[in-house]
C-alpha cells in the first residue's frame, strides 16, 4: 500500500518516503531467581556507587540485578538470570571482600528456586 502510486501521489507533499522496519520479538527476560540481603554500614547512595562500578563483573554472572534498601538500612538485591555459583565466587573473592568490608555485612544469597511454596 505504501509503495502504491495512489498513496505516493496523495502524500508526497506531506512527508518523506516512509521507512518500514520489521519488528522482532524482544528477548524474553528471565524470572528472578536470587535475592541477596546484607546489612549496610554506610548510606545507601554511598554503597550504590560501588555497586554501579561492579556492573561489568555482574554482567558476567547475571542478566540484571535490581538493588534497594529496606527501612532498617538492610540492603536487598533481586537478581535475574543469575549463575549462583559464579556470583558466590565473585562475592567471596578477596578483591570484593576488601572493597566492600566497610560498606556492608557478608551478603546472604537466597535462591528463589529452593524456597518451598
Amino acid at each position: 500500500f505504501v509503495s502504491s502510486e495512489q498513496f505516493q501521489e496523495r502524500t508526497r507533499l506531506l512527508h518523506a518516503q516512509p521507512e518500514i522496519h520489521r519488528m522482532t520479538k524482544p528477548k524474553q527476560r528471565s524470572n528472578a531467581n536470587v535475592v541477596v540481603v546484607a546489612d549496610l554500614f554506610v548510606d545507601y547512595e554511598e554503597w550504590k556507587k560501588v555497586f554501579i562500578e561492579d556492573l561489568p563483573e555482574r554482567q558476567k554472572f547475571s542478566e540484571r540485578m535490581v538493588p534497594g534498601v529496606l527501612d532498617n538500612n538492610q540492603l536487598v538485591i533481586v537478581g535475574y538470570g543469575v549463575d549462583v555459583e559464579a556470583m558466590s565466587k565473585f562475592v567471596s573473592s578477596e578483591q570484593f571482600q576488601e572493597r566492600t568490608r566497610l560498606l556492608h555485612a557478608q551478603p546472604e544469597i537466597h535462591r528463589l528456586d529452593q524456597i518451598k511454596q
